[in-house]
């Protein structure tokens, strides 16, 4: 790549500057942290909805987040919603997502991750994809700055026509190498440089200037998701103290459910037992060793059903067996595998009589509605577009 000319370095000084600082307290805040794994994951749904974005494609968090922990997503329709087609569009954005977030796990050698998932195979075709981009940005970065190799980078690989999920799973892994960050951040893109045309067609200087801004953006949001989950987990954990014993393991679990982003009663259980089978029995050692800690998924589903009754933890399946639990910043989660209503429950309630329904959501009728005129509206503008199109397609 061709080196920068002195007067483009020096108007991208200050944009460079902000993005570097910005990437640095991101860096210090990750150094020692133990909330990376559950961090990870939260930046990962946040990385795919805004790659998703820029793909044109609108994603819901909480649906994405759901699916990503395997939940069956049963929540009743939205309000409004007028049929099958648009759970469709909504099932194909969220697959679409799913798609982006398997890019951005990390590979299977690598175990900061610890979010469940064994991510992309680096001897795969994903893999390989992966660290032909990664190359690419290694062999155009010369001497230039490391966000500023970045940004051109990213440009001249989408010139190429390389596959931007790609390209996106190679940048935080490049910021890594070159000594910027510590640990992964998927969420670092830039994609500020990327929506729209007008975005993409300015000037290399304003457009390198746009993306630096995009990343010091992306870098507080980052940040300001680790420290949520680092305040839920300490007001969790300090209430688990002042309702709990001083022999109480309700602490330990709160710790827990902040290292993973989400856990299981036998999770819980056999990490409290050590990392043993908790239904097994400890192996017996001689009479002077203290006895190994132990705890039963029995016991363990008993502590996060305290913790869920003292507004601390969020069970995420609405299931009365293989149930989930997480911190109660992932309370949105929940409402996408809520059980819908059945008849069965319309008709009965809890105590056998007609249950109470007041509960449930609101619905649109729209069967009366004369949609003639939305039809004429659609029309007009779908001519609007078509010559829109013929225009920009001229020489």
């Amino acid at each position: 790549m061709t080196a920068l000319s002195p007067a483009l370095l020096s108007s991208l000084a200050r944009p460079l500057e902000q993005a570097v600082a910005a990437v640095a307290r991101l860096d210090g805040a990750l150094i020692g942290c133990p909330l990376l794994p559950a961090w990870h994951f939260r930046v990962r749904i946040a990385a795919a909805v805004t790659q998703a974005g820029l793909d044109g494609i609108r994603v819901d968090p909480a649906r994405l987040g759901a699916a990503a922990l395997g939940l069956r997503p049963e929540a009743p329709a939205a309000l409004g919603a007028t049929g099958p087609a648009e759970s469709s569009r909504d099932g194909g954005a969220t697959a679409h997502a799913l798609r982006l977030l398997h890019w951005s796990a990390p590979a299977r050698s690598d175990s900061a991750a610890g979010d469940g998932e064994t991510g992309a195979d680096a001897d795969g075709p994903t893999g390989e994809r992966i660290a032909a981009a990664l190359a690419g940005l290694d062999r155009d970065a010369g001497e230039m700055p490391t966000l500023i190799a970045a940004a051109l980078g990213l440009r001249r690989w989408i010139e190429r026509g390389g596959e931007r999920p790609a390209l996106w799973a190679a940048l935080p892994r490049f910021l890594m190498r070159r000594g910027l960050l510590r640990a992964e951040c998927p969420l670092l893109l830039g994609a500020a440089a990327l929506r729209g045309r007008s975005a993409w067609e300015q000037p290399t200087g304003r457009w390198v200037a746009t993306f630096l801004d995009g990343v010091c953006t992306e870098a507080g949001q980052a940040l300001g998701l680790l420290l949520d989950l680092e305040r839920c987990w300490h007001a969790a954990r300090s209430t688990a103290e002042a309702h709990s014993r001083s022999h109480s393991r309700l602490p330990q679990v709160v710790d827990l459910l902040a290292l993973a982003p989400a856990v299981n009663p036998e999770g819980v259980a056999r990490a409290l037992s050590g990392g043993r089978d908790p239904r097994r029995s400890p192996p017996a050692g001689p009479a002077s060793t203290p006895p190994l800690p132990s705890c039963s998924p029995r016991g363990a589903g008993k502590m996060l059903d305290k913790l869920e009754a003292l507004g601390l933890v969020v069970e995420l399946s609405g299931r009365g067996t293989h149930k989930l639990y997480a911190l109660t910043d992932l309370a949105p989660l929940r409402q996408q595998s809520a059980r819908p209503l059945t008849a069965k429950t319309a008709t009965k309630g809890r105590a056998g009589g007609p249950a109470d329904l007041s509960w449930s959501r609101a619905r649109l009728d729209l069967s009366g509605l004369d949609t003639r005129g939305l039809d004429d509206a659609a029309a007009e503008v779908d001519a609007v577009l078509r010559r829109l199109a013929a225009r920009l397609d001229k020489p």
